[in-house]
């Protein structure tokens, strides 16, 4: 079986959330696209997400963020199954530093 999705937003960002006063009403523009496709027990996923936030100050650059992340569940039984999932999230600030972080993690989910 095969799954999609697709999540597209638009939103203001309340100036009292902003660190720096001489911003306002800044816009985040976000498109997240996802899938999964299962086979027996095994369900492979993906995700990609943009964001744009645009500050609306002259010369500022826009915040541009990226995320990617890929995953496996196994379901062994009814109420357990093991995942594996990668997530890598980069931040372009305009020529700044660009912040990133990944993490991998492996679990078991049990239902009681």
């Amino acid at each position: 079986m095969l799954q999609a999705g697709i999540l597209y937003e638009t939103s203001e960002v309340a100036d009292s959330q902003m660190p720096d006063a001489s911003i306002s009403d800044p816009t985040a523009t976000s498109i997240v696209v996802n899938g999964a496709f299962t086979m027996d027990k095994i369900v492979l996923k993906v995700q990609y997400g943009m964001q744009t936030l645009d500050l609306d100050v002259d010369g500022a650059d826009d915040i541009d963020t990226t995320l990617i992340a890929v995953g496996a569940e196994h379901n062994c039984t009814k109420q357990t199954k093991l995942y594996a999932e990668y997530t890598t999230l980069s931040v372009d600030a305009g020529g700044s530093s660009e912040p990133s972080s990944s993490v991998f993690s492996v679990g078991m989910l049990h239902k009681f």
